[in-house]
């Protein structure tokens, strides 16, 4: 940015307020008229003061008695910033014992000597000022002593979320710097991690899986260097992967895989009880899962995974794993081709009964001459709907239904009207038949009666096969076709009468 023209004439200043290294370059003025064109160019040097890293602290070199070591003053600026060493007041220029490297970004300390143990200053001069920066020089006189850490190596185990200190405790001369690894990578501190007294102390706030992992102290010095090694081990608890029951048609499986530091063991609950071998039941070596080579009834329960370690446990229960196996359904009382037949009188209501079993509980519906029954107050559905209380007549089925099957129960209703007459007459002599159809040719002859007896009869039915063999029941008027020794059904409506003939 620079700004707008200001002074004599349009244009004949350039003005650039608060200059920055970056407006630093070459500018040229240019000026025109009909008569021609003059120009004229301008070199702008931004000068920058001097910096020196580091100079906010004060450098410590280490050097051996006779040995040599360099003093850093890495400054910058603009113009490139004189360098100039002191010790003390008094100007240290380059020579044999001190000699400045790259323009003075270095002192180098040659054949060190006790006496030459103090503080150095090194000082960065350009047009736009000055910096200063102290490095502290210690010269060993004493025979060198590579270091020793006292504190040794150990297996530290924490749990998550749990704080770590590792110990790092060294010796030696002189004394050695510390510094830390992580898995052979050098430990930048934050996340999370401290680093106290000098390095003697790495301190993890909160362990976590990252955290774990192999820690290495190093102490090093210009006598040697020594290291020690911590491993920490994180602890962390169970964790149970979501997984499905695999239902394959030879066998059932169910999964439990579980993670965890150290690695969680696995047992399995039926229904609150531990689970073992055995049975029809198979458990893997890990116990990660659970086989059910046939699954029967005797399988079927809630199972429940447990995985356990020093971190903690996990127990969950999956909805999955509730192991339904199926039997069809069976009704109390029920047989193939058999009809439960029930008598009732006019007005009068039976309850039939349908208790069914099976797993799961089966359903249960009822039919009428073959149609399904609705409730009403003719047909009640009582017992939630095991139990129908009903006063027609007619053919009723109980049905219980589950994935597995099906299973029927018949009932017939038989409805009594009122009494209806039948007259049994001792006949001491019939016609002669054969057959049906010869008797029916033959003119009927009354018969002689040797005796008469009235009955009453209750029902809509009635069949004289139920009489004894003896018997013969016949209609009246008896038909000749049906005079014969085999047995005839009499169907009555109700309330009439009717009479028959029977031969002793």
């Amino acid at each position: 940015h620079v700004a707008a023209p200001r002074g004599r004439g349009s244009g004949d200043v350039l003005r650039i307020p608060g200059s920055q290294p970056h407006h630093q370059g070459t500018y040229q003025c240019l000026a025109t008229n009909p008569a021609g064109q003059h120009s004229k160019v301008f070199q702008l040097h931004v000068h920058t003061p001097p910096s020196i890293l580091g100079a906010e602290e004060l450098a410590e070199v280490v050097v051996l008695l006779n040995g040599s070591g360099q003093l850093p003053c890495e400054a910058r600026g603009s113009p490139a910033p004189t360098i100039a060493w002191f010790r003390g007041r008094r100007p240290l220029p380059s020579g044999t014992r001190t000699t400045y490297v790259r323009g003075g970004r270095a002192l180098r300390v040659s054949a060190a000597q006790e006496a030459d143990a103090g503080l150095y200053v090194c000082r960065a001069t350009n047009p736009a000022g000055t910096a200063h920066r102290t490095v502290r020089l210690e010269v060993y006189g004493k025979a060198p002593v590579p270091p020793t850490i006292s504190s040794e190596g150990r297996v530290v185990e924490a749990a998550v979320g749990q704080p770590v200190e590792l110990l790092c405790s060294a010796s030696g001369n002189p004394l050695p710097t510390l510094s830390w690894r992580k898995d052979g990578l050098p430990l930048p501190e934050g996340a999370g991690v401290l680093l106290l007294a000098g390095g003697t102390l790495l301190r993890v706030q909160r362990a976590s899986e990252s955290s774990a992992g192999s820690y290495t102290c190093l102490a090093s010095s210009p006598a040697g260097e020594s290291a020690v090694r911590h491993t920490l081990l994180v602890q962390v608890p169970p964790n149970i992967e979501p997984s499905e029951v695999d239902l394959a048609a030879s066998e059932t499986v169910l999964e439990c895989e579980a993670t965890g530091t150290p690695a969680p063991m696995v047992t399995w609950l039926k229904d609150g009880q531990p689970v073992a071998t055995g049975d029809g039941l198979l458990l893997s070596e890990q116990g990660w899962r659970l086989r059910i080579a046939r699954a029967a009834l005797v399988h079927a329960g809630r199972y429940v995974c447990l995985a356990a370690n020093t971190a903690g446990q996990e127990r969950r229960e999956f909805d999955h794993y509730l192991l339904n196996v199926s039997a069809a359904p069976a009704i109390r009382g029920a047989a193939e081709e058999r009809v439960e037949e029930v008598t009732a009188t006019t007005n009068s209501t039976v309850r039939f009964e349908c208790q069914a079993s099976g797993r799961p509980v089966p359903a249960v519906s009822w039919l009428r001459d073959d149609v399904p029954i609705a409730a009403s107050p003719r047909h009640q559905l009582l017992e939630g709907g095991t139990v129908l209380q009903v006063g027609d007549a007619g053919s009723y089925v109980c049905v219980a239904e589950n994935p597995a099957g099906s299973a029927e129960k018949h009932f017939a209703l038989v409805v009594l009207g009122k009494a209806a007459l039948l007259t049994l007459l001792w006949v001491t002599d019939l016609p002669p038949t054969s057959s049906s159809s010869s008797s029916s040719a033959m003119p009927w002859q009354p018969p002689q009666l040797a005796a008469c007896k009235q009955i009453g009869i209750w029902g809509l039915g009635f069949s004289p096969c139920s009489l004894p063999t003896s018997l013969l029941l016949l209609p009246r008027p008896p038909r000749p076709d049906l005079c014969s020794h085999r047995c005839a059904r009499c169907h009555l409506a109700e309330g009439r009468e009717a009479a028959g003939y029977a031969r002793r």
